[in-house]
């Protein structure tokens, strides 16, 4: 619902351009934001366990998985729960350059970290 709501307050303000200035600030998820559809299945992410973008995109990470889960981006300290059966969006604005690892933090209310078998996920951000 919260990424439906971004997509259209993004449709609604390019109509506007003005308006756009004032009421996005700089930092906001607008325009040239790279979406990075992911599925978590069987506790695994299925096809590849990593992506690449560059210091100063916009990105966000849609998952999608078949048990709930929290997710746990290091080295930019994002925590976001994913539920069952609906695309939940994790916005990134990739400032920090270097190879970060998504953790889970329990499936399914279990309170076991993914950090001992390695990550889910890895972004890598590279300098322009």
């Amino acid at each position: 619902m919260k990424f439906v709501s971004i997509i259209l307050i993004t449709l609604f303000l390019s109509l506007f351009s003005p308006l756009k200035e004032i009421l996005i600030p700089k930092t906001a998820f607008a325009e040239n934001t790279i979406t990075f559809p992911i599925q978590i299945t069987n506790r695994h992410v299925i096809g590849k366990n990593k992506i690449r973008v560059f210091q100063g995109d916009q990105i966000i990470l849609l998952w999608r998985t078949d048990e709930d889960v929290e997710l746990h981006l290091h080295g930019y300290d994002i925590k976001i729960k994913i539920v069952t059966g609906k695309a939940i969006p994790m916005l990134i604005n990739a400032r920090a350059t270097g190879r970060f690892p998504v953790t889970s933090h329990g499936f399914s209310g279990e309170k076991v970290h993914t950090h001992a078998k390695g990550a889910l996920f890895y972004i890598e951000v590279h300098p322009r």
